[in-house]
């Protein structure tokens, strides 16, 4: 009996382990700086489909066509955390093949992909059903629609729910280039800045008409705060390692 539980948990550990899905012959990547590795991936024959950030991450998805292959890399603080792979629906491709299904093939559903699903190693749920379910609170959390979950298996309501509150933190990483002021007032363009050296950044935001308004550490990063009197507009860089590798350009940090 002891015997058979020690089999059970490895059995269990092993698929956790395949869960996350690191994509072989890719792995030489990590820690590589984010645009050394975009070359790398270029001349392997991989074609970038979209990017997403998320906080400090940024997600790259990336579709070779010879291998009929998707895959994901996470770039953060300026170099390559990790790459695993994707369904190849993250690419926008449709397979159907011994080697990859179409989960979404019975889904009205295509918007989020699987780094989306931090809870569950960044790969999507292997039920469709499930997956349905947390896109449609994607959908929602995105596009600002109140939260309405229509599930009464429990799975499915949780799903929704994380599925919902993914879907307002993107929604929120979405809108970091808006100034968030209405009407007809004057504007400055800040985000053409990110990842670029700090000391470069801060010149420019300086010839841009912003001056420092706060500065603070978190974790390792410098989060400066700078303001423009003139466009009444509040952005807020956050560098790391001296590179700024985010921008928010309607910060409240100036108050």
């Amino acid at each position: 009996m002891k015997t058979l539980k020690i089999t059970i948990v490895l059995m269990l550990f092993i698929s956790s382990l395949i869960g996350q899905s690191r994509s072989s012959g890719l792995q030489d990547l990590i820690d590589l700086k984010g645009n050394y590795a975009e070359m790398d991936l270029q001349d392997r024959g991989y074609v970038h489909i979209k990017t997403s950030k998320s906080g400090y991450d940024a997600y790259s998805y990336w579709w070779n066509e010879t291998q009929r292959k998707c895959v994901c890399s996470r770039v953060s603080n300026g170099r390559v955390q990790s790459i695993l792979d994707a369904p190849a629906f993250d690419c926008n491709q449709r397979v159907n093949n011994s080697n990859q299904e179409i989960s979404y093939s019975n889904s009205k559903y295509n918007s989020h992909q699987a780094h989306h699903h931090q809870d569950n190693n960044y790969n999507h749920y292997q039920d469709n059903s499930h997956d349905s379910a947390f896109e449609r609170g994607f959908n929602d959390g995105i596009y600002n629609h109140p939260f309405h979950s229509i599930y009464s298996n429990s799975d499915q309501i949780s799903a929704y729910s994380k599925g919902y509150g993914v879907g307002v933190a993107q929604r929120s990483n979405n809108n970091t280039y808006h100034s968030g002021q209405g009407g007809n007032a004057p504007h400055v363009d800040c985000k053409d800045l990110d990842n670029k050296p700090a000391s470069y950044v801060y010149n420019q935001m300086r010839s841009r008409g912003f001056e420092l308004s706060k500065n603070s550490k978190n974790d390792g990063h410098i989060i400066m705060a700078w303001f423009n009197n003139k466009t009444k507009q509040c952005v807020k860089t956050s560098e790391h390692n001296g590179t700024v590798i985010s921008i928010k350009m309607n910060s409240d940090m100036c108050r």
